[in-house]
């Protein structure tokens, strides 16, 4: 079997961490998500894409997804860190690591296996507030599958620090979404790869979009 598909089943079997033994996890992980996530930043950037002066939003939205995945998990890595310094469990924060990013490989598989499902629900409706709900719901999911595949590789784990680690990467990964945005474009909004003002509140933004 040749090496992605071979990464692929090992990472969606999670019968052993992306890398095994010989220490490139880290790789292998990455390799899928630069792989994965932009097919479904391809999907979810076509919503408004109505003209082919706007299809740049589609393109912009796939090169900014990896980014998104790895940037999420590079800034939260350090606090993470400290985290098991702190709770005395340093000698675990390799194999915590090693679960982590089996866990983003998986995100990056699951997004990019419900891209089209978000793609046809663009057909239906041309809410933009439904369309960021609906790309909520689907990083959810996507991140319980990560964490679960993360929990069923083999290895010392704790609970505490895998629920830890969901609660600070939706943390970072919405106000860093915020940022990047736009991944999903507004109607009567211009093309552009970065909105203006990015450094300003997203988690304000989401509690509107949720609870109106």
């Amino acid at each position: 079997m040749s090496a992605i598909p071979r990464d692929i089943d090992e990472a969606l079997r999670a019968t052993r961490a992306l890398g095994g033994e010989r220490g490139w996890a880290w790789w292998r992980a990455a390799r899928l998500v630069l792989i994965f996530a932009p097919v479904y930043g391809l999907c979810v950037g076509l919503f408004s894409v109505n003209t082919p002066e706007r299809l740049p939003l589609a393109v912009y939205s796939g090169v900014k997804m990896p980014l998104l995945v790895m940037g999420t998990t590079a800034l939260c890595l350090p606090a993470y860190y400290v985290i098991h310094l702190v709770s005395g469990l340093r000698r675990e924060f390799g194999g915590s690591i090693g679960r982590v990013l089996h866990a983003q490989a998986i995100v990056s598989i699951s997004l990019a296996s419900l891209g089209p499902v978000v793609a046809l629900f663009y057909t239906a409706t041309d809410s933009h507030r439904a369309a960021v709900l609906i790309n909520g719901a689907v990083f959810f999911l996507a991140m319980l599958a990560g964490a679960r595949a993360s929990w069923r590789v083999p290895g010392t784990r704790r609970a505490s620090m895998l629920l830890l680690w969901l609660a600070l990467y939706a943390l970072v990964g919405t106000q860093l979404a915020w940022m990047l945005r736009p991944f999903i474009g507004s109607p009567g909004r211009p093309v552009q790869f970065l909105r203006e003002e990015a450094f300003t509140n997203g988690y304000i933004v989401v509690l509107h979009a949720v609870f109106g």
